[in-house]
């Protein structure tokens, strides 16, 4: 009976355990091929030039 107990402990013990963990999905990365150093259109224009 005793290790019946122990069982049904373990077993519980294990299952609050996994309920407790959770999961994580790996989601792709939302990393652009563009570098955060390139300038944008408008930088390189002359100010007062128009388009």
């Amino acid at each position: 009976m005793k290790s019946l107990k122990i069982l049904f402990a373990f077993s519980l013990l294990a299952v609050a355990g996994f309920a407790a963990s959770g999961c994580q999905t790996m989601a792709e990365s939302e990393d652009t091929a563009v570098p955060w150093s390139r300038p944008q259109a408008w930088e390189q224009k002359q100010p007062g030039m128009g388009m």
